[in-house]
């Protein structure tokens, strides 16, 4: 075992009153000096009490935020965790002092999140890289309110949050645990905080002097966490479990009252601020009995010391987060909380790997072996005259020989297949058998290719026609029959059931550039297809450049709508629907002239619009093959799983899921596989950033639509023109060229993936943390008057 000391870090509070007269802090030396004025009373008396303080901790943390806390201490005992030493954080200080700031965070921003909901994303992003081991992750939520243990787990619509629970120890696995409450098997980061979110809605809060929303209980969310290898070579499971404990504030009752003399405070605050202080006491006093290394430890005090047992002097990683409020008004407290840190530095905690054996693996694991050498021991006794059984695997030549003994086998008669087989081992039986199955196999995928190839070669040659054109197709008749050969076709009809073969539709044709008829032969001179037939009208426009431009800029702008002369004689154009030739001539005149820079500019987002929905299609190409690669590899690595699994069945072994061992090409298809799913992942979150350059670049192409449209208007009112923008449609994507491949979403589902899109684009590991925060509101708004409910019953039971 190694012996480690707790680490203890000092966060202080920001504030704009902070007491730079009477605490010092040395940061490189990581050393607080607090010195209290010690003046004489008023009876004339000196005060001889102690006036300064020297504490020396692990690290000070002044004014920092909350990703610097977390990577330089926190991380490490998290990682700790994944390895297999279990871990714990602790968050401890006066009320007010930013315990539950530090522990959990803003729950509304992911940059001010907590240390809790960091651990959980570095949690599951670690055990997704591991691909060599089997994880399973649970957690339990549980509140110590008044000595008495609530469930935060449990649904939020059911107001009855009691229940009987007991504190149990094991002395392998889980160690100190609370029996009885709901453990939730999690499987992602997402999962993990709606249920820390959530049950941190259920905790009972008050508002006093110093606090508006004060945390009335200790609250601790563990996650266990079990490991085991996928190879199956061991039945060891490794097991390790994180604490994240988020105590209440000690409290002074003379500075969280309203009033010096107690009016304007409820009685129920006043008990809860003593069994805070009660608890808090035990709490110490079992630090400063593991700091004098004392043989008795007064762990159960009560029930927050007896579920801290394993963090506090047992196995485990343990970090402590004291937090101070750095104001002349609360030295007292600030001084008090030191003293604990300090107290908690000399505590040594032994850590070591928790291992068990699944005993319900190893118990199938020995039961194949006795019966694997039952069989060998009748095989010994019922064979006589045999050589030594050999345990090598079987060489090739051994398996090419097997396999022309039950070749001879097969093709011998009645009378001679007695003598052709030599099985002197059970070994040996098991081979034949694995031959045996691969030569059926080899028979039976033969004989499908075969038949594949035979209804490929009739399909050719005998129902669609043959190429060439050089003889007419028969009749439909030409089945398989049941036994697999070809019906002749002479006494069945033809596919009109006349009983005469189909002939071809007119004659091939030779020119393969002209094939635009009918799908067989050349369409008769008379065969016009139905979709070409003209209805009416059509009017006909085309958009024409100059020859020669004196820059791109000009040549742009002088391009020119122009319209056939059925247009101005009354059709309607499809694409400038009620647009004749002098509202063209106008909107180009606009163009050209004062409108150039705003044409321009339409022009320009257009190009960009266009390039940027190409880099679109681009993205979703690549995410679509990435797609398709991921499921090969998964049907491949599913094939070969299969196929071990079926080779285990044939030889005698009783297979289950819980026994799987892998091979190397398994192995090797799981990492290309991973590696599959990591390009998926890149090229999905480059396609949510290509997306939302697109939805900006769409916004921009129809601001500058709507501008030249508005432009167009003034100028054209301004010339005494009678013409309205219903004559050119800026709005159409379609009728400019550009496709419309937005999906069909109502208002609420295109404004949720405009939030996910916004979100990726600044963070892509902030999705988990973005789809709490809603599953959190929304447990709000459903289950608002019950959580109320709920702490109003706490509170007065």
């Amino acid at each position: 075992m190694k012996r480690n000391a707790v680490k203890v870090c000092v966060r202080t509070r920001p504030t704009h009153h902070f007491a730079q007269d009477n605490i010092t802090i040395v940061e490189d030396q990581n050393i607080i000096q607090i010195n209290q004025n010690n003046d004489e009373d008023n009876s004339g008396m000196l005060n001889n009490r102690q006036n300064s303080f020297k504490f020396k901790l692990d690290h000070i943390f002044h004014n920092a935020s909350q990703s610097t806390i977390y990577d330089m201490f926190a991380r490490d005992t998290v990682q700790g965790v994944i390895d297999g030493i279990n871990g714990a954080i602790l968050s401890y200080g006066q009320t007010g002092s930013g315990k539950t700031f530090t522990m959990m965070g803003d729950t509304h921003s992911y940059e001010h999140r907590g240390v809790a909901p960091r651990a959980l994303g570095q949690l599951f992003s670690e055990i997704n890289s591991r691909v060599e081991y089997e994880y399973r992750v649970s957690c339990t939520y549980l509140e110590l309110y008044g000595e008495k243990v609530y469930d935060l787990l449990k649904d939020l619509s059911n107001r009855d949050q009691g229940g009987e629970y007991t504190i149990a120890e094991e002395k392998d696995g889980r160690g100190v645990h609370v029996r009885g409450l709901n453990e939730v098997e999690i499987f992602n980061e997402s999962e993990a905080l709606n249920l820390l979110f959530s049950g941190e809605l259920a905790r009972t809060t008050a508002q006093h002097k110093l606090n508006r929303r004060s945390n009335r209980s200790h609250s601790i969310f563990t996650v266990y966490v079990q490991q085991r290898q996928k190879s199956g070579i061991n039945e060891r499971v490794i097991h390790s479990k994180l604490h994240l404990v988020d105590l209440a504030g000690s409290e002074r009752l003379k500075k969280t009252l309203d009033h010096p003399d107690g009016r304007g405070f409820d009685e129920v605050t006043r008990k809860e601020s003593m069994s805070i202080n009660q608890s808090l006491t035990y709490l110490e006093q079992c630090v400063v009995a593991l700091a004098r290394r004392s043989h008795h430890i007064p762990y159960r005090q009560s029930k927050l010391t007896t579920i801290l047992k394993d963090a506090l002097g047992s196995n485990c990683n343990t970090l402590m987060i004291a937090c101070i409020w750095g104001e002349s008004d609360h030295l007292e407290e600030t001084i008090s909380t030191l003293r604990l840190a300090s107290r908690m530095m000399r505590v040594q905690n032994e850590t070591s790997t928790v291992e068990t054996v699944d005993s319900q693996a190893l118990i199938r694991k020995q039961a194949k072996l006795i019966k694997a050498l039952k069989q060998e021991l009748l095989m010994h006794d019922a064979l006589v005259e045999r050589a030594g059984v050999g345990y090598e695997p079987y060489t090739p030549e051994q398996q090419a020989s097997i396999r022309q003994m039950l070749e001879s086998y097969v093709e011998s008669s009645e009378v001679e297949e007695e003598d052709m087989l030599n099985i002197d081992s059970f070994r040996k039986m098991l081979e034949v058998c694995k031959q045996f199955k691969k030569m059926i196999l080899a028979s039976r995928e033969e004989t499908r290719l075969a038949k594949e190839e035979a209804f490929a070669n009739y399909n050719d040659n005998g129902f669609y026609g043959r190429p060439g054109g050089s003889r007419p197709v028969s009749g439909g008749s030409e089945f398989l029959n049941s036994t697999g050969e070809f019906n002749s076709g002479e006494s069945g009809g033809g596919m009109d059931g006349s009983g005469t073969s189909a002939q071809y539709v007119g004659e091939e044709d030779d020119d393969p550039h002209s094939r635009t008829g009918f799908a067989l032969g050349v369409a008769a001179a008379d065969s016009v297809p139905a979709g070409l037939v003209d209805t009416g009208m059509r009017a006909e426009s085309k958009v024409t450049e100059p020859q020669s431009t004196s820059s791109p800029t000009a040549k742009q702008a002088s391009k020119r709508v122009e319209f056939s002369e059925e247009e101005s004689t009354g059709a309607e154009s499809p694409s400038r629907r009620g647009a004749d030739g002098k509202s063209a001539r106008t909107i180009d005149a606009f163009a050209r002239t004062d409108g150039e820079k705003l044409y321009n500019r339409l022009l320009s987002t257009k190009q960009a619009l266009k390039e940027l929905k190409a880099k679109s299609r681009e993205c979703t190409q690549s995410v679509n093959s990435a797609k398709q690669s991921i499921d090969i590899l998964q049907a491949k690595l599913t094939e070969t799983k299969n196929a071990r699994v079926e080779l285990l069945k044939s030889s005698g072994i009783k297979v289950s899921d819980a026994d799987e061992i892998i091979d190397e090409d398994e192995f090797a298809l799981m990492k290309e596989l991973k590696e599959a799913k990591r390009t998926y992942k890149n090229g999905y979150e480059q396609l949510l950033k290509v997306k939302s350059a697109l939805h900006k670049a769409q916004e921009a192409a129809e601001d500058a639509r709507d501008t030249f449209a508005e432009e167009f208007a003034m100028w054209n009112m301004g010339y005494g023109g009678s013409r309205t923008m219903e004559t050119f449609d800026f709005k159409d994507d379609a009728k400019n060229g550009i496709p419309d491949e937005s999906d069909q979403l109502d208002d609420q589902e295109a404004f949720e993936r405009l939030e996910v899109e916004r979100v990726v684009s600044k963070d892509p590991d902030s999705l988990a943390f973005f789809h709490a925060q809603k599953t959190r509101r929304a447990h709000m708004t459903q289950n608002g008057s019950t959580i109320r409910q709920i702490h109003k019953s706490k509170r007065l039971a």
